[in-house]
């Protein structure tokens, strides 16, 4: 009946929060919401996660509008994989305290990925095919980003 309230306090520091879980093939969701700090930040969910390795698919916003789609295959090592990097989106509700829901579809290696119900994306990729969920936030820059996230669930995809 709450919130996971996330504050970055550093400048440049990202960190995440696994939920202690594992997953495969399903539907990810959360709802995020950026209610303090600067606008260059990044905030989201990670999929397929193996936290102690620090490898996992990344799906995070900004609240200027920017979309990254990724993974980490290192401790720090991050390799977008759709659109080459940070990409702008009119899917993402800017600005402080507007709510945007992150949603991926994962069935083997096929993922899309949506914002606010439109498709931002859609890739390939099977280099994590179960793990961890979790939320993540950023600050890209300057401290002090705080996020809400609510509703985070996994659906799994009938067989």
């Amino acid at each position: 009946d709450g919130v996971y309230d996330f504050l970055i306090i550093g400048d440049d520091v990202s960190r995440w929060s696994p939920a202690g879980k594992n997953f495969t093939d399903g539907v990810y969701e959360v709802e995020a919401t950026h209610v303090e700090g600067p606008l260059d930040n990044g905030y989201g969910m990670l999929l397929r996660a193996d936290t102690e390795k620090g490898v996992f698919y990344l799906f995070k916003v900004s609240g200027d509008g920017y979309v990254w789609i990724g993974r980490y295959v290192d401790e720090g090592e991050d390799q977008a994989i759709i659109g080459g990097h940070w990409f702008e989106s009119p899917a993402v509700k800017t600005g402080l305290n507007e709510t945007n829901k992150l949603r991926v579809q994962a069935e083997s290696g096929n993922m899309i990925f949506f914002i606010n119900d439109s498709e931002v994306g859609r890739v390939t990729d099977n280099n994590f095919t179960e793990g961890d969920v979790g939320l993540f936030a950023q600050s890209l820059g300057l401290g002090g980003v705080r996020v809400l996230f609510d509703n985070l669930s996994v659906t799994p995809l009938e067989k």
